[in-house]
């Protein structure tokens, strides 16, 4: 973005050509008597120009329609005023207060807004992912602008106010993460899942949407980390408050990962899920580029389609032994997984899920059972990948000792691996490094 919000040109300046092209958030311009050519696309995407002086005598084409906007040809006042407030940016005028957008450099849940905007212009808070949390907007707000929030992960409630008469289209479309709507308005009946242009698309992703007189059922837990929200005795994880999280290891307690809880961040590396996750939802790892393993509680029993979709480095996977079958629709566009670790209650595996980077399978149960339990289908042309790659059978003995086999039945020498033992009254836990790779899996059996 160039020359935002404000910008007076020098007078210097001969020609403009593709200078503001990309200046979506330009509120304010002088374009100086020096200039002599003004190229025709310069403001077709400047949405939120709304000052416009122009003593230059040239004609401004394909100028993008912005409301209540003022161009004047010489230096007198314009009617409007502009305003910086706690790095809100507001125009005031014919009795309205729009807020153009916050342009302050941290986080907010928009709570310092100054309480006279009546009016979120269009595209106001587009793409700002310092809005973030528990928005709840001030009486007196009147309108919300087409896009005003589109694209704002990072908010997970709303709260509109009963004054509030007018919604934008798409106002908040791409707010993955928006699990409440609290509406006050009686001019409005939001239902969840709604994706109507009119509605704003604000309960398109909710979990839990309360019109006017209605009384809210879900909670959001207290956590300096995490944004989770109890609903009816179902806790969601909706998202990490950081961006900076590369591990996560130490996740509270939550039944469901909801859709979207892992987009956008740019630095996750690996996932550990603790018991007592039940769901992983639709793009609940959704373009994690750098996410490289995913190790699965077996209490997972629900993996929701394209659930992984488009983690491009995603090597290991440690499946639930609560799933039954695999198929090819969780992971589009994972094309290089090459270990994972199969539980013996899976029955069902898909040839398709998987490219030539697949190499190792482990599969917690014997090979009589692979044999007797595992149906693969599927095909990938001539790879073939669960088929092709190496795989190694774990399973407890008579004597509650480790075996290992390998896809032929053949017994696996010990100098491939070490294993150690932990017992306790009821549970023997065995855990197995493989020297070849150093990979470890872990097993456990009832004594």
């Amino acid at each position: 973005m160039l020359c935002q919000p404000f910008c007076i040109l020098f007078e210097d300046f001969y020609f403009l050509f593709l200078f503001f092209y990309d200046s979506a958030g330009l509120i304010s311009i002088t374009i100086p008597a020096s200039v002599q050519y003004i190229g025709s696309s310069n403001f077709s995407n400047a949405k939120k120009l709304v000052q416009i002086r122009n003593l230059s005598g040239l004609e401004l084409q394909n100028v993008s329609y912005a409301e209540e906007r003022e161009i004047l040809t010489d230096n007198s006042a314009f009617s409007g005023t502009i305003t910086n407030q706690n790095g809100y940016v507001l125009y005031e005028i014919n009795n309205k207060v729009y807020v153009m957008g916050y342009y302050g450099d941290t986080v907010t849940d928009l709570s310092d807004m100054p309480n006279t905007v009546t009016h979120i212009y269009g595209e106001a808070f587009e793409g700002n992912q310092l809005i973030s949390g528990q928005i709840v907007l001030a009486e007196g707000l009147q309108s919300i602008g087409d896009s005003a929030f589109d694209e704002c992960y990072d908010i997970v409630s709303v709260t509109i106010p009963s004054t509030f008469e007018s919604m934008g289209g798409n106002a908040f479309y791409g707010c993955y993460r928006l699990a409440q709507v609290i509406n006050k308005s009686i001019n409005f009946n939001f239902t969840i899942g709604d994706d109507s242009w009119e509605n704003g698309c604000v309960a398109l992703y909710a979990i839990e949407v309360i019109n006017a007189g209605g009384q809210s059922a879900g909670v959001f837990e207290a956590n300096d980390d995490y944004w989770i929200f109890d609903y009816n005795d179902t806790k969601y994880l909706l998202g990490i408050k950081s961006k900076d999280v590369t591990v996560v290891n130490n996740l509270p307690a939550v039944d469901i990962i909801n859709s979207y809880a892992f987009y956008n961040y740019p630095y996750l590396e690996s996932v550990v899920l603790p018991e007592g996750v039940t769901t992983i939802k639709q793009s609940a790892f959704y373009e994690c580029y750098v996410l490289e393993s995913v190790d699965m509680s077996n209490s997972i029993t629900n993996l929701e389609y394209l659930s992984f979709q488009n983690c491009e480095n995603l090597t290991s996977i440690k499946f639930s032994s609560g799933l039954t079958e695999l198929t090819s629709s969780y992971f589009q566009s994972c094309d290089k997984i090459n270990t994972i670790v199969v539980p013996n209650d899976i029955t069902s595996l898909n040839e398709d899920i998987f490219t030539e980077y697949l190499h190792t399978v482990y599969y917690l149960g014997s090979f009589e059972e692979w044999n007797e339990q595992v149906y693969i289908y599927g095909y990938n042309g001539d790879i073939a990948p669960i088929t092709n790659a190496d795989r190694y059978h774990i399973s407890f003995n008579a004597s509650n000792n480790i075996e290992v086999t390998d896809k032929n039945g053949s017994t696996v020498s010990t100098d491939v691996y070490k294993v150690s033992y932990e017992d306790n009254d009821t549970t023997r836990t065995a855990t197995i490094a493989f020297n070849n790779n150093g990979y470890v899996v872990t097993i456990s059996t009832t004594i």
